[in-house]
């Protein structure tokens, strides 16, 4: 158990990592970014903004990111668990 939490917690620090880099490629976001970053409030994300984060998300990721769930993001760390819970589904298809 302890080596797969280490691998979740590696897994979970890389797409922390991807996120930040396309948030300051993409949306030119030059701050540091951890998983309490509020989108909305510091930065002034609209839904537009989640939806586009998403569809990069998805071809970096693998997998589909369906709008309906990237419009509810508002931190980073909501972000992380979407990407968690929908690679768990894609699994086990």
């Amino acid at each position: 158990m302890q080596k797969k939490n280490n691998v979740q917690g590696v897994k979970k620090m890389k797409r922390q990592e991807l996120i930040s880099k396309i948030l300051k490629d993409k949306f030119d976001i030059k701050d540091v970014i951890v998983p309490q970053t509020n989108l909305i409030e510091e930065f002034g994300f609209e839904s537009i903004a989640f939806v586009e984060l998403a569809s990069v998300l998805s071809k970096e990721a693998g997998f589909d990111i369906p709008l309906y769930q990237a419009v509810k993001w508002t931190t980073v760390q909501s972000i992380l668990s979407t990407l968690d819970a929908n690679e768990e589904a894609a699994a086990s298809k």
